[in-house]
């Protein structure tokens, strides 16, 4: 589009000129207005004004003359003089000024009845630099002779004034008459700005319509879509190339526009002519919009798309687009199969994922039974390992005791770990944040783990960095575990030397503490090629048959899991031959920095407590009681949770020891029923779990219904003894 005011079509150029008309006009009638005063009002104003005081004069001249007629013969002077004062007091109204300023009478005294000069009077201003001067003839009344001439200087101040009020209200007509031009050129600029504005909009609307036209014509001819515009009286009004190019349309045959001859063209290539013409029949007596899918001969499908073209209100015609949607419903026929492929996968999945369930579930089942089923047994020979420890017995059978003990301990700790392995897998493996000492973890590990050290002649030590905190948050007994393992490990493949337990601080950064535990022996080492495997289930150094050490393999994969769990990482360092360093990184939370360890409470046993121990199997009753009462506690046995609510009903007990799995009700139905009890004393009793399934489930469960405790078997009558400690310390 030009620029208006560059080609000089601008809305400006109409208002100046107006404008400079305006200005002239002005212009010519001020300098009107100045001839106008110059050469005819003001001359005309001085004559006027001459003329009016010549007129005053000749009125006052005619009281002088009167003044002058002789009384008994002689002009008296007193007379004359008082006229003349008379006329001198006389004052303007306007400006306050007399109209006469100076007299001055001349006499010819052979004709006044008076003496020589005796009347020759002259009063007021004679010069003045504002008056004009006039001279009126004096005649005699009587005789109607010249008698003299009376000289009046008549004052300007009140010619000036009236100029200046003549002035004024010149300048005033002059100014509204100016007013009146600029709101008369105001309101014709408006106009015309008006006028230029219509006209540039009707400019501006003709362009935007030719631009519209070619943005329409370019738009219909850009659409992917073919496109075809038909009228009331069936002739084609537009159309785009890809409506020629989607249906093969002769150009020749397009040119005639009559849809007539373009609908027997296309539904020459339909599958479905009949059904194609009645919907074109059906929408041109219809203001209805319509989409459906025609099918061709040659299996192409297009998608049609139509409705009103509407025009002012009125129906004009309608508008018919046409989309290529062959290759989508090929693709819709491809996804609807991979749909149904996938619901098949899914399916086959669920079923699956149920399958797994099942043998989850089975194995979670299996795992607790086999932990009972293992740990009753094992129970008898513990306890009665324990007994046999109490007898004086020669040294060769308190041997074969030991090797029976480090035998059911080892067999124990696999069994532990293979528990471990299923809870983590389960995802009910839970990680604990307490706080706890680190030094007493340290201790309290090399106390545990130097015993078996020495016997193969090793010696531990634990080494922790100055800039190490003492006081820690976190899991201490998932740490304890770690490190007991990978110390296990390297007391199992070392035959002499140190193993080095050593805490260095990694980092120390926005509240969160990282150590590094690192665990150092001189044993046997690992190759290479399993550094990568070390820590998966079931994989040893030694998997030889010849192998000099025993194991499950699941210690390292505990560990390594575990230490993912804390949101850690473990790794290897090792040589064949030179030892191994196993190290993990854990993140510790600062708040234990400010907590003291609180002094735990002596705990100490009560001397003798009244003991009920539920039990089913008859060697695990008479060697845990027989234990029981070598220490002290009077203990009572029920062999099923019937008889353990007899027993119940007759006496008070302090604590129960309740097994699980019984014929009958079981444990866990059995201390529902003791907590119903009306006897609050009996229905407050002390029961702590004494069984082989040590699943987080069943556990959960015992804590649930309402059990002080979970004691797992075999018997560990240090670990009883604690609990009946800290049920009933002081």
């Amino acid at each position: 589009m030009k620029d208006n005011h560059l080609n000089g079509n601008g809305p400006d150029k109409p208002q100046k000129r107006v404008a400079l008309l305006f200005l002239m006009l002005a212009l010519f009638l001020l300098m009107l207005t100045g001839y106008y005063w110059l050469q005819v009002l003001e001359p005309k104003l001085d004559a006027d004004a001459k003329s009016n005081a010549t007129a005053l004069a000749s009125s006052n001249a005619m009281d002088i003359e009167h003044a002058l007629e002789p009384i008994n013969g002689k002009v008296s002077y007193n007379t004359l003089s008082q006229t003349l004062d008379s006329i001198l007091i006389i004052k303007e109204p306007n400006t306050n000024s007399p109209f006469v300023m100076g007299i001055l009478i001349e006499l010819d005294y052979n004709v006044v009845a008076a003496k020589k000069d005796s009347l020759n009077l002259e009063k007021g201003v004679i010069e003045c630099a504002d008056c004009f001067k006039i001279s009126i003839p004096l005649y005699d009344k009587k005789t109607q002779e010249l008698i003299g001439i009376a000289n009046f200087w008549s004052s300007g101040a009140f010619i000036k004034s009236l100029k200046a009020d003549v002035r004024i209200k010149l300048l005033i007509g002059i100014v509204l008459f100016l007013l009146i031009m600029a709101f008369v050129w105001h309101s014709v600029s408006g106009l015309l700005l008006k006028l230029h504005a219509g006209e540039q909009q009707l400019r501006n609307l003709f362009e935007n319509l030719t631009q519209n036209k070619e943005l329409l014509r370019a738009t219909i001819e850009s659409s992917p879509d073919g496109i075809l515009v038909v009228n009331n009286f069936g002739e084609v009004t537009h159309y785009n190339g890809n409506f020629i190019n989607m249906w093969q349309i002769p150009k020749n045959l397009m040119d005639k526009r009559d849809d007539v001859l373009l609908l027997n063209f296309v539904t020459s290539q339909l599958s479905e002519p009949e059904a194609f013409l009645n919907k074109v029949k059906e929408l041109y007596r219809t203001d209805h919009i319509s989409l459906d899918i025609i099918p061709f001969k040659d299996g192409k499908r297009f998608e049609r798309s139509s409705m009103p073209l509407i025009i002012s209100g009125e129906n004009m015609g309608r508008v018919w687009s046409f989309k290529d949607i062959t290759s989508r419903v090929i693709a819709e026929r491809s996804i609807k199969q991979n749909l149904l492929d996938r619901k098949l996968m899914n399916k086959k999945l669920q079923e699956a994922l149920e399958s797994a369930n099942t043998a989850n579930r089975a194995k979670s089942q299996f795992l607790a039974t086999m932990s009972h089923e293992i740990r009753t047994p094992m129970n008898a020979v513990q306890g009665s390992v324990e007994l046999l420890r109490r007898k004086n017995m020669p040294n060769d059978q308190l041997k074969l005791v030991d090797i029976i003990s480090h035998s059911t301990k080892n067999l124990l700790q696999i069994l532990d770990d293979v528990l471990d392995i299923s809870k983590i897998e389960a995802g009910k493996f839970d990680i604990d944040f307490i706080e706890f000492s680190l030094s007493t973890l340290m201790e309290k590990l090399s106390a545990t783990m130097s015993p078996n050290a020495m016997k193969k002649g090793l010696e531990i030590q634990c080494l922790i960095q100055d800039d190490v905190p003492n006081l820690l948050y976190g899991d201490p007994s998932r740490v304890q575990q770690v490190l007991w393992n990978l110390v296990s490990n390297s007391i199992k493949f070392s035959q002499d030397g140190v193993i080095i337990i050593e805490v260095r601080k990694v980092s120390n950064e926005r509240g969160v503490l990282k150590l590094a535990f690192l665990v150092k022996d001189s044993g046997i080492g690992i190759p290479p090629e399993q550094l990568e495997e070390i820590f998966d289930p079931f994989v040893q150094v030694d998997s030889t048959i010849s192998r000099s050490q025993h194991g499950t393999g699941l210690g390292l994969a505990i560990c390594k899991q575990l230490v993912d769990l804390m949101n850690g990482e473990i790794g290897v360092e090792s040589r064949p031959g030179h030892g191994s360093t196993f190290s993990f990184v854990l993140p510790f939370k600062e708040e234990g920095v400010e907590i003291r360890i609180k002094e735990q409470k002596k705990l100490n046993k009560p001397a003798s407590l009244s003991l009920l121990l539920v039990e089913d199997e008859p060697v695990s009753q008479l060697v845990v009681a027989n234990l029981l009462k070598d220490e002290g506690y009077e203990v009572v046995v029920a062999a099923s949770g019937t008889e353990a609510l007899e027993k119940i009903d007759l006496q008070l007990f302090d604590i129960i020891l309740m097994d699980l799995r019984m014929p009958g009700m079981d444990g866990i139905q059995t201390t529902k029923r003791i907590r119903e009890l009306t006897d609050k004393k009996k229905a407050g009793v002390k029961i702590v779990a004494f069984t082989g399934d040590v699943m987080i489930d069943t556990v959960q469960q015992c804590i649930e219904i309402g059990m002080d405790g979970v004691i797992a078997k075999p018997i560990n009558i240090n670990e009883i003894n604690r609990a009946m400690a800290s049920f009933f310390a002081e």
